[in-house]
């Protein structure tokens, strides 16, 4: 029922009447209630319901949202007449009755509102949706009884943490945190450890055993989760290991946080609302009066100012070789493999030594391309290019294009789709490619071809106990040499699901980067960081890499040859202030998605518009890139836009002013209308 202020007065009365009573016999109340669902960031994201009674602020009700029926939880109340001043301030209003009271004891924490009400803010997302993140997943089924501890818990103010960096040493990395970690479990108090994903779960249950930890990860059923919920309410378990979905646990003495490999983009939440578990962490630290610690084999640029500057960046001694591809060529090696990298893996293997060869690409070859008209063959979905994948069924080797992207699949062409030409031909190199090759070159040699594992998702299924297996099978060999027998060193072809297994990778003799040039050649502002990280962690792992590229006079390689860490992240640091990008600045990334080419288009041009404009009159200190398309320009049939802001971050201010930006910066994204996805501190720009 939509009402108008100027008759609110009229529907009291009609209330009155209907129900056969005077205003001073029964009171009308105004519960102000969170609906779990999605509404849009720039609408209210509390709504207000009429009710015959209070109730209490964390009771859960259904109500009516439009024409669905959707559960809600109770903010707040307050009687019809204190309401009354207010709503004739508003224009235009809905009220309508709360339907059922499902819960009317408080079913959500103070804590829990907090957290949601953070999240919403930080990454502008609905707060129903950030309410119903922050639940478990058991929370409103029958029955798991919640229990709410402290629900009025005023000593849950937030205060500034006490936070800690340490540089990971990947040989035993479980002793970076031992000390820290048994300190604050001798005193009684309880710690977090949180992992970016199961198999560094797997490594610290495995190395802190004597600890009685326990694991929380979305994968564990109703049940379980539940019964973990309150082992952790009660104080019975006191070192808990899990994902991002562990800073939602009911804490009962906090005092620790740990965010292992910190840099890690499995943090960062790929649904809404797009929250970064490291970020929120530090908030959660800050509820508890928590000290946090943060770990990363290479620290992330934005932290080296604030954080890094008083640790000392050791460089690696690990022998470098850049292996110039171009120069390979011109001498008459046509080879994905360069000289280099041929004696090495031949000397290694025949010393029954391990080798890992990294290469981020799946499939065999990385585009088809036609030497008559130089198309390149695409997705008919997408604007990515299809990815030549060769698999062998029933003995036959069956050549098909895939997409990466949407997932579409078609045998090879035989002719170009825009000539009819028969010279396609296949460019770039995958994991199915390195094997291929791996294969012919030992053949060539006249040598035992030695056992090749693959490691990639095409394999693996993104399945950890088939990921665990193949690394286990791919040390054994080394394994048995070292027992006496007669046994070849393994090679290991991997793509980026290698980095998962960083904690259990040792011995590796040699690793080779078939191109690097595939990591950097991305218009992304921390391209270059993600290389060093890359590069960084293979150096740990070996005392030999080699390193191939086509520009081998890149900087990011030179730092790389020189183990100079810290020299790269002052570099980067000093090109980030240039093009206020973080620190100096929070990206905002606004996406927009049509079937419509021109649709897409026109809609991002009037938005950019309407934030100059915006910007013109009140002087918002922003810089606006774009619109332009993405990257992928067009993806499942849908034309993507984006549009980037950089909101300014002056070098040191007060708690009290991040707050008042973070407010002026949500108003500033008022303007944007229902449709566009809104993503602030985005893993990518493009």
């Amino acid at each position: 029922m939509l009402i108008s202020c100027r008759f609110f007065n009229f529907i009291i009365f009609s209330i009155e009447k209907k129900l056969d009573l005077t205003y001073s016999k029964i009171e009308m109340y105004i519960i102000d209630i969170i609906p779990l669902a999605f509404i849009p960031r720039n609408q209210a994201q509390i709504l207000s319901y009429f009710h015959k009674e209070p109730l209490n602020r964390g009771a859960v009700v259904e109500v009516l949202l439009g024409r669905r029926k959707i559960k809600g939880v109770v903010a707040g109340f307050d009687t019809v007449k204190n309401r009354k001043f207010a709503f004739r301030k508003s224009v235009d209003f809905s009220l309508k009755n709360i339907g059922t009271v499902i819960e009317p004891e408080p079913s959500v924490t103070e804590g829990q509102f907090k957290m949601a009400k953070y999240i919403s803010d930080y990454y502008y997302a609905p707060l129903g949706v950030c309410l119903k993140t922050v639940l478990p997943p058991f929370w409103g089924k029958k029955n798991y009884k919640l229990e709410i501890v402290n629900h009025e818990n005023e000593s849950l103010k937030f205060m500034n943490p006490n936070s800690r960096f340490i540089k990971t040493n990947l040989k035993k990395h479980y002793l970076d945190y031992e000390d820290d970690l048994k300190k604050t479990l001798k005193q009684g108090h309880q710690v977090f450890l949180m992992v970016a994903e199961q198999t560094a779960g797997k490594y610290f249950l495995d190395k802190y055993k004597k600890l009685n930890p326990i694991y929380i990860s979305s994968n564990l059923s109703s049940k379980n989760h539940y019964e973990l919920w309150q082992s952790v309410q009660s104080g019975k378990s006191q070192l808990i290991i899990g994902t991002r979905i562990g800073l939602f646990l009911p804490f009962n003495d906090l005092k620790l946080i740990i965010v292992d490999d910190e840099s890690h983009e499995f943090y960062k939440s790929d649904m809404m609302p797009r929250y970064n578990g490291a970020m929120v962490a530090e908030f959660l630290a800050g509820l508890f009066g928590a000290n946090i610690i943060k770990s990363a084999i290479v620290p992330r640029v934005e932290n080296y100012e604030s954080k890094i500057n008083d640790i000392k960046l050791n460089s690696l001694k690990t022998k470098t070789i850049i292996a110039d591809m171009v120069h390979e060529i011109k001498s008459g090696n046509f080879s994905i493999f360069s000289r280099d990298l041929k004696e090495e893996m031949m000397d290694s293997v025949s010393r029954g030594e391990n080798i890992i060869l990294y290469i981020p690409r799946r499939g065999y070859s990385n585009f088809l391309y036609c030497e008559k008209c130089s198309h390149i063959v695409k997705c008919p979905n997408c604007t990515a290019s299809l990815i030549l994948h060769k698999q062998i069924v029933g003995g036959e080797i069956i050549d098909s294009l895939w997409c990466h992207k949407c997932g579409y699949k078609t045998p090879k062409l035989k002719s170009c789709n825009n000539c009819g030409s028969y010279k396609l031909k296949p460019h770039g190199a995958g994991v199915e490619r390195v094997v291929s090759d791996i294969k012919k070159f030992f053949d060539y040699q006249n040598l035992t071809v030695p056992p090749i594992f693959c490691l990639d998702s095409d394999t693996t299924k993104n399945d950890d106990k088939k990921e665990l297996e193949i690394i286990d099978n791919f040390f054994a060999g080394s394994r048995s040499a070292h027992e006496g027998k007669k046994e070849k060193g393994s090679i290991l072809v991997a793509t980026q699901v290698l980095f998962s297994h960083k904690y259990y990778l040792d011995k590796i003799a040699l690793a080779g980067i078939i191109n690097a040039d595939t990591l950097i050649n991305i218009p992304d502002f921390r391209a270059e960081e993600s290389l060093f990280r890359q590069i960084y962690t293979l150096k740990n792992l070996t005392p030999k890499l080699i390193v191939q590229t086509h520009n081998p006079e890149n900087p990011t390689l030179k730092y790389i040859m020189d183990g100079d860490m810290s020299g790269f992240i002052k570099e980067e640091f000093e090109n980030r202030k240039v093009f206020s990008y973080p620190p100096f600045s929070q990206i905002v990334k606004l996406t927009f998605k049509h079937r419509d080419r021109n649709k897409a288009r026109s809609e991002s041009y009037v938005l950019a518009e309407k934030f100059k404009q915006i910007m013109r009159r009140e002087q918002y200190p922003a810089i606006i890139s774009g619109p332009s398309p993405a990257f992928i320009s067009r993806e499942r049939g849908m034309y993507v836009w984006n549009i980037i802001l950089k909101i300014k971050n002056p070098p040191k201010i007060s708690d009290f002013e991040k707050i008042k930006r973070v407010r002026e910066r949500n108003e500033f994204l008022r303007l944007v209308p229902n449709g566009w996805l809104v993503e602030a501190d985005p893993t990518s720009t493009i």
